[in-house]
C-alpha cells in the first residue's frame, strides 16, 4: 500500500510539473497580455466610454510595441476625448507614419489628426494637412474632410471647392457628398440649400436613417416628396456653392 501511495504521488507530481513550469515562465515574462487582447479591451472600454481604462490598455500596448499603429490611432482618439489635442496629434502622426495606405484605417487616422489640429486652433497646419491628404489620396472622404474643416475655420471658398471635387469624384450612388453638403448649408443657416442637398441624398438612399434624422432636425418629415433626382438640380447647388462648373462636367448621377 505504501508503494502504491508513493506511485500516485509521483505521477501527480509529473502531471503538475508542466503547469508549474508554465506559471513560472509567465511570471518571469511579467504576464504580458498580447497587444491584440489589449486593443480588444481598449476598444470595449471606449465603447463603454470608460476613457481611463481605454487609456491604460492602449498605453500598455504601445509600451510593449511602439510600432502598434492601431493602438497609436486609438490612443489618439482617447487623447481627443481627454481634451489633450497635442498628444492626440503626436499619436495620430505616428499611426499615419506606420500605416500610410490602409484603406480602412488611414482615413480614420486622418480624421482624428485633422480634429487634433482643429482643437489646437492650428489653422495653417490644418489647411496644409488637409491639402496634402487630398493631393496624396484624392478620394471622396479626403475632399469631404477638407470641406468640413475649411468650413469650420471660415475658409468658405476652400470648403465650397472641396465639396465640388467630392461631387465630381463620388460614385453615382454615394449619398455622402450630399449629406455633407446638407450639414454645411444647415451650419450657415441656408435651410433651403440643406433640403436640396438632403433631397438628393434621400433619392439615392431613401432608407438611410442619417438622412431622415437631418430632415427632422430641420423641421421636415422624411418622405418621397422630399426626394430630388440628382440630375436636375446641380446648377442650383452650384450657385449656392458659388463655384463655376468644373471641366469636364460633373458626372450624371
Amino acid at each position: 500500500m505504501y508503494a502504491t501511495s508513493r506511485l500516485i504521488v509521483t505521477r501527480s507530481a509529473a502531471v503538475m510539473l508542466p503547469v508549474f513550469l508554465s506559471a513560472a515562465i509567465l511570471i518571469a515574462a511579467g504576464c504580458q497580455k498580447p497587444n491584440s487582447l489589449l486593443r480588444r479591451d481598449g476598444m470595449e472600454a471606449l465603447d463603454l466610454d470608460n476613457v481611463q481604462a481605454a487609456d491604460q490598455h492602449f498605453t500598455t500596448a504601445i509600451k510593449q510595441d511602439s510600432t502598434d499603429w492601431k493602438s497609436q490611432y486609438y490612443l489618439g482618439v482617447v487623447r481627443l476625448k481627454q481634451n489633450r489635442p497635442l498628444e492626440a496629434q503626436l499619436a495620430e502622426e505616428k499611426a499615419l507614419t506606420l500605416r500610410p495606405s490602409d484603406k480602412q484605417f488611414t482615413p480614420l487616422i486622418l480624421d482624428a489628426l485633422a480634429e487634433s489640429l482643429f482643437q489646437q486652433d492650428q489653422q495653417a497646419a490644418l489647411a496644409a494637412m488637409l491639402q496634402k491628404a487630398a493631393d496624396d489620396y484624392g478620394t471622396v472622404p479626403d475632399y469631404l474632410r477638407q470641406a468640413k474643416y475649411l468650413g469650420k475655420i471660415n475658409d468658405v471658398d476652400g470648403a465650397k471647392l472641396a465639396f465640388r471635387k467630392a461631387l465630381k469624384f463620388a460614385p453615382r450612388n454615394d449619398p455622402a457628398p450630399y449629406i455633407a453638403m446638407g450639414d454645411y448649408f444647415a451650419s450657415v443657416g441656408d435651410t433651403q440649400g440643406a433640403i436640396i442637398a438632403l433631397g438628393k441624398a434621400y433619392y439615392l438612399t431613401p432608407r438611410n436613417e442619417r438622412i431622415a434624422e437631418r430632415f427632422r432636425r430641420l423641421g421636415y418629415t422624411p418622405g418621397p416628396t422630399l426626394a430630388i433626382k440628382p440630375t436636375s438640380d446641380e446648377l442650383e447647388l452650384s450657385r449656392r456653392l458659388d463655384i463655376p462648373p468644373v471641366n469636364p462636367p460633373l458626372p450624371r448621377y
